[in-house]
């Protein structure tokens, strides 16, 4: 390379690598112009300036944070009736028309959704002659007919309903949450929909009113019950704008003489409950996504509100819940709930506050210093009805930071355990409790994330979505970790075996994991061919008791560890192990 440096170097080369660079640029920002223009419903003449941006040898498939590209903007965005030759425009220049937003919707998911002026039929036939998978699900069982049967108003909804069926869509099936698309339509008109609760099963309560648990359409809801002169508009504007599978659904909402009510998703439990003492009837023992899962789930939600231009502002764990889905083998689902706080924000990603809220002790540096050292003049700012911004979208990734280590610590807070210690912790930058965090798991999760989470300049602090692509990274080293695991338990005979073990589950692995041939590690751990001879018994015993108490099932999709066991004649023990795994499966 030395040889080349002053042939790249020349006056010519270097001038020729920095028009590439401007020419790049100006590329991109060309690429972000189509992305906003086709998410913005503007009445000039759009098909010409799509013409010529295209001009610019831009990349048709560009997408913004939320995977959308320009052909979702446009099936979202737009009722100009000048819609359908757009369309073409962009399939005649080779978009991709099946590609997927970061939730699984594709370009007629959005426009069975948004879409309501006269040209639907065409639209929708057009994306169809273009080879669009018309039956696509997104990432919570939503279907096309779903969506079109739940929010459509168009006057031609029946015909669009009819290209549908006519394709293979089937108005029985079910989405995620258990509805099909003919109780949508049959529904559509909320108002004859009714909300029944019963008085005496209290879920929650505070100044905002009462959660009690209740039913709506058949299905079993919480019902928020809030005093009229109480509702917040905040709150049940953000409900109805955001969708998202960690984001507790609002299925409706009606109001009588005295109270609005508000039917919600219903969840088993909130993240706090998961920490109580044994013998407190709220604690939550029932099953949990691995921590990383909890993580990952958390963090796309959290970026989704921030993509949609919304901030939470009242992060804490008693606001993130637990949901059991009866839809998908009782999946776990993490979910965001409690918008009374969630302010949209401006173009900069600032929110104005009047007043102190949220909870003092789930606060990011930089607004725990104004409340602590601005509470006179905020109330100068109330009496003359001013507000100030301050805080951001970053504020948010703070507190998210605050809330894995206390996942991590198991309901300790990072920074202390009083109001006090934790505000004096916070705003000097001490991280008091981050060393009890497990040595092995923190040398994965601190410097990769934690740390940027919780940095004390909110310019330097990362993004939502960073939180995401940072977990996605860890993840995949956790997916190799579980590879480790399956290999160890395959091939290892050390007297080390159990040490070597545990310090993989500390890391927070799922030991579940199977290979792509549906092995997990207690199969490979009974699998004794592959161990050497001089493998020692209670060694053996051991390590399968210890998966055993880790919940590994003995019997997983039709593989037997007792049947791979009875295999091998190399096990002196053979029946001590048996007996303790026939103890397993009758538990």
């Amino acid at each position: 390379m030395a040889f080349f440096k002053p042939f790249f170097e020349t006056t010519p080369m270097k001038e020729a690598a920095d028009q590439l660079n401007e020419l790049k640029n100006k590329i991109a920002g060309k690429e972000k112009e189509l992305l906003e223009l086709c998410g913005r419903d503007s009445r000039s003449d759009l098909t010409e300036k799509i013409k010529n941006l295209i001009q610019f040898g831009i990349n048709l498939n560009a997408k913004d944070d939320g995977g959308r590209n320009a052909l979702h903007l446009l099936c979202r965005s737009y009722s100009s009736p000048k819609l359908s030759d757009a369309i073409k425009l962009l399939i005649e220049n080779k978009i991709d028309v099946k590609a997927k937003d970061n939730d699984g919707q594709n370009a007629i998911h959005y426009l069975c959704r948004y879409h309501s002026s006269q040209n639907l039929i065409e639209a929708i036939q057009i994306l169809i002659q273009s080879g669009i998978d018309a039956k696509a699900t997104t990432n919570d069982g939503s279907n096309a007919l779903h969506y079109l049967c739940r929010y459509n108003s168009n006057p031609n909804v029946l015909d669009a309903i009819g290209i549908l069926t006519e394709l293979g869509l089937d108005l029985m099936t079910n989405d995620n949450s258990g509805w099909n698309a003919l109780y949508y339509l049959q529904n559509k008109d909320k108002k004859k929909m009714k909300i029944w609760f019963d008085r005496n099963a209290l879920l929650g309560q505070g100044g905002y009113g009462q959660v009690l648990k209740g039913k709506f359409g058949g299905r079993e809801v919480a019902v928020k019950r809030v005093e009229l002169r109480n509702v917040d508009k905040r709150e049940e504007d953000a409900m109805m704008k955001l969708d998202h599978r960690n984001i507790v659904k609002l299925l409706h909402f009606e109001k009588d003489n005295d109270f609005m009510y508000y039917a919600l998703e219903l969840c088993v439990a909130s993240l706090d409950q998961l920490f109580l003492e044994l013998n407190n009837p709220q604690k939550y023992d029932g099953p949990m996504p691995r921590q990383i899962e909890v993580f990952s789930q958390l963090a796309k939600g959290l970026a989704y509100i921030h993509s949609e231009r919304f901030i939470h502002r009242d992060i804490k764990p008693s606001n993130i819940l637990i949901m059991t889905s009866p839809f998908k083998n009782q999946e776990i689902i993490i979910k965001w709930a409690d918008f009374g706080l969630a302010k949209s924000v401006n173009e900069k990603g600032l929110h104005s506050w009047t007043g102190v809220r949220g909870t003092r002790t789930w606060y990011a540096p930089e607004v725990l210093k104004k409340l602590l050292n601005g509470e006179k003049a905020e109330k100068e700012r109330e009496k003359a009805k001013e507000e100030e911004f301050w805080g951001t979208v970053k504020s948010d990734v703070f507190v998210l930071g605050l809330v894995f280590g206390y996942l991590f610590l198991k309901g300790e807070h990072l920074y202390g355990s009083n109001e006090t210690e934790i505000h004096n912790n916070i705003i000097g930058k001490k991280l008091v409790k981050m060393k009890k965090i497990d040595g092995e798991l923190r040398k994965y999760y601190e410097d990769n994330l934690l740390s940027k989470m919780l940095e004390d300049d909110p310019q330097k602090r990362i993004t939502s979505k960073q939180v995401v692509e940072q977990l996605n990274s860890i993840n995949k080293m956790f997916t190799e970790k579980e590879e480790e695991l399956r290999q160890l338990c395959k091939h290892d005979s050390s007297s080390g075996l159990i040490e070597k073990i545990n310090d993989l589950i500390q890391l927070g692995i799922d030991v579940n994991a199977k290979d792509d041939d549906g092995w997990n590690a207690l199969h490979y751990l009974n699998a004794l061919h592959y161990l050497c001879e001089n493998n020692s018994n209670s060694n053996l015993i051991d390590a399968i008791r210890l998966f055993i108490q880790l919940g590994i099932p003995v019997v997983s999709d039709g593989r037997d560890a007792r049947s791979i066991l009875r295999e091998n004649y190399r096990i002196k023990n053979k029946e001590e192990i048996l007996k303790l795994l026939d103890e397993a499966v009758r538990v």
